[in-house]
């Protein structure tokens, strides 16, 4: 009874030891697209990828893809992270004469790291708070949005997917009857959005007070002309230019794009003359021609899976066009 009594305290800081370590390995990460569900499992390597094909129609598709030996990975590492922390806590005990005992160093660095650990929280939420202002307030004027996701041990081990998920990118949502001040107070507190992405069609109606922290623009059909240009040379952040969309860029237009300061980058939508490409990539570092038929923006996954669904995808063509046929 008394050496039971004595690794009693082993016993309660090994269980939620290893329901964390637990959590980590069968929690799955779910990853949601356009038409396709992926699920993730495994820690810290994926052992099982499944990927839901147009979830939500009858004609569904799974895909998936199991790893014994990243299973078997998973496994070792998780059972190493158990074996360590027991070897150091039995260790602890053993020093103490079996009484859990921490000295004024000891608990300092724990303290210290507890402050950090805490700080990093705080600044997470209280940025995922005004990010939750931003979209209330200007939510239903914006289209897609891009973003960075937290780690993925800190997803599965809060069950919250998008747990501090950052905006990179926002889509088109300003109008002239919105408040340009309040546009630009409200960007000045999320560093983290690089780009403006312009969805609408025709001239840029963007003031320069709304474009000026984003380090990257692109811009909508027919939005480059003179007036365009001149507000892009002013804005002092400007460095990636993405102009696929804009099949009117004309040489006096291309002539002023130098102007800026800050550019280092360029796009040309695939049928700019081959004239103006040659010579903005002689005074620009970097000005080059986007993809005609661009890859998909799919989460990484493994090359297996991407050949199964390929596969699905192939064959659900095959399908549709015997039905059509009869």
């Amino acid at each position: 009874m008394a050496r039971s009594r004595r690794y009693l305290p082993l016993i309660c800081l090994l269980v939620p030891l290893n329901l964390l370590c637990a959590k980590l390995l069968l929690t799955p990460n779910r990853i949601e697209t356009f038409d396709t569900e992926f699920l993730l499992l495994g820690w810290p390597w994926n052992f099982l990828e499944v990927a839901h094909i147009y979830p939500s129609t009858p004609s569904a598709v799974d895909c998936r893809v199991f790893w014994f030996f990243n299973l078997a990975l998973d496994l070792l590492a998780v059972a190493s992270i158990i074996a360590a922390c027991t070897a150091i806590l039995i260790w602890h005990l053993r020093r103490h004469g079996g009484r859990v005992q921490f000295s004024v160093r000891g608990l300092l660095i724990a303290t210290a790291l507890f402050a950090a650990v805490l700080g990093w929280w705080m600044n997470e939420w209280t940025y995922a708070r005004r990010q939750e202002k931003f979209l209330a307030e200007f939510g239903p004027a914006i289209g897609e949005l891009g973003k960075t996701y937290s780690p993925v041990w800190l997803q599965r081990l809060t069950g919250n997917d998008e747990i501090f998920a950052r905006l990179t990118v926002i889509c088109g949502g300003f109008d002239n009857e919105t408040d340009a001040a309040r546009w630009a107070s409200a960007l000045a507190g999320l560093p983290t959005l690089r780009c403006y992405w312009i969805r609408h069609d025709g001239p840029l109606r963007e003031p320069e007070e709304i474009l000026a922290p984003f380090p990257e623009l692109r811009l909508g059909p027919l939005s480059c002309d003179d007036e365009a240009v001149e507000t892009l040379v002013k804005l002092p952040r400007l460095e990636t230019l993405d102009l696929r969309e804009c099949d009117n860029l004309t040489m006096d237009l291309a002539r002023r794009l130098p102007e800026s300061r800050s550019l280092k980058h360029v796009i040309l939508h695939p049928k700019t003359p081959p004239e103006i490409v040659a010579w903005l990539a002689r005074r620009i570092n970097c000005a080059e021609l986007a993809s005609e038929n661009p890859e998909p923006e799919n989460p990484i996954i493994s090359e297996e899976l991407n050949q199964q669904m390929y596969a699905a995808f192939k064959a659900a063509l095959q399908r549709s066009g015997s039905s059509q046929s009869k």
